[in-house]
């Protein structure tokens, strides 16, 4: 593999201004539908680690696997998941972003970053408590390597918390995934997509730009369950939903409507995802996973947790962008913004109150029209 071009292409890293418009959870609706999936009343993945995983035990020291820009590390510090955090990735220019936001952040003598290949790394004997990768595992081709290396780093029963790209290698969807995907492409208005239809990706294409693009995502659950005991598996869906999101549609169209048949379609793709994953039509494109440095047992099974089965469905179900159809009474507001904070955060809760300012904002237009008629 031409490591040096995987670390050029990660030095422009789109993602230091925010997830994507064209990635799939950068809409706030199939964001509450994978929260709600994967970490069921919690706040977010490191608060979720912290309570359900680690019983609000902090660790001592805590490695991140192909860091990135540190997306989880500043999160996973501020949850009291572990006290020191080291990580390493292929990229000089994204350990540079993420030593200094950690700095920024004021956990700057608590974190420590190094560029290292995930392909040939190598760690020091039983240092690490807990490892996490957020996204980063699917760029790795010795993935079998990686294991024996977290086994040597992590101390014995300590856990790994997995969160990934488990599809087609390459991204080279399948025939299935494509003729559903493109079927559901034709019948949105032609102003809604970005092509006539989702076309495969050329392989050669996507090796040039990154020959580490999901170079083994199929094999990531198969490897790790070989090397580590597992403790929770959800996988989360995108099979429909990601390729359609990133290829298909326009992704503007249900950013700048909020009307209420436009959440509505949105909830309706994502259901419609859902159903394909679970009566395995096409698989999940992501999971989360969470592994204790033992043995697998053969005896161990794990039941995936599917968000039909989670008390927390109602993340997405209830959730409405303003202007929603009946807008919400002003006394009834103080209670919403509660139990916005309280299950979403207060990222969430800035999200709504801007929202609702802009559905007052086209109220207000709408009747000055209707006044100047």
């Amino acid at each position: 593999m031409d490591i040096k071009r995987v670390s050029e292409r990660w030095d422009d890293n789109e993602w230091t201004a925010g997830i994507p418009s064209d990635y799939w959870s950068s809409h706030p609706i199939i964001d509450a539908y994978i929260y709600a999936t994967i970490i069921p009343h919690a706040i977010d993945m490191s608060h979720w680690l912290g309570h359900t995983i680690l019983k609000d035990t902090p660790c001592e020291r805590a490695i991140s696997v192909c860091s990135g820009l540190g997306t989880m590390d500043r999160p996973a510090l501020a949850a009291g998941v572990c006290h020191q955090l080291e990580g390493f990735d292929v990229s000089p220019a994204s350990v540079k972003f993420a030593q200094e936001e950690a700095e920024k952040a004021g956990y700057g003598d608590r974190v420590h970053y190094w560029v290292a290949d995930a392909n040939t790394v190598v760690l020091e004997k039983n240092r690490y408590d807990l490892a996490i990768s957020l996204g980063g595992i699917h760029h790795v081709t010795e993935l079998e390597r990686l294991c024996d290396q977290l086994k040597y780093a992590l101390k014995p029963d300590s856990y790994i918390f997995v969160n990934e790209f488990i599809g087609p290698s390459h991204l080279q969807w399948t025939e299935e995934q494509l003729e559903i995907i493109n079927r559901v492409m034709s019948i949105l208005p032609p102003s809604w997509r970005r092509a006539e239809q989702v076309s495969p990706l050329p392989l050669q294409d996507m090796i040039a730009n990154d020959p580490s693009e999901a170079v083994r995502a199929n094999e990531v659950i198969s490897i790790l369950q070989a090397n580590f005991e597992t403790v929770d598996y959800c996988d989360y869906g995108g099979g429909m939903l990601m390729p359609l999101w990133a290829s298909g549609i326009i992704p503007d169209v249900f950013f700048t409507d909020l009307a209420i048949d436009k959440q509505v379609i949105i909830k309706l793709l994502i259901l419609l995802d859902e159903l394909l994953a679970e009566h395995n039509i096409v698989p999940s494109n992501y999971a989360q996973l969470v592994l204790r440095n033992r043995p697998p047992s053969s005896d161990r099974k794990i039941t995936r947790r599917l968000s039909v089965h989670s008390s927390d469905r109602s993340r997405w179900i209830d959730k409405w962008l303003y202007p929603p159809h009946i807008p919400t009474p002003w006394w009834h507001l103080p209670s919403k913004a509660g139990q916005v904070l309280w299950y979403e955060g207060g990222k969430a809760l800035i999200e709504q109150i801007q929202n609702y300012i802009r559905w007052l904002r086209i109220r207000s237009k709408k009747q000055g029209a209707n006044h100047n008629r």
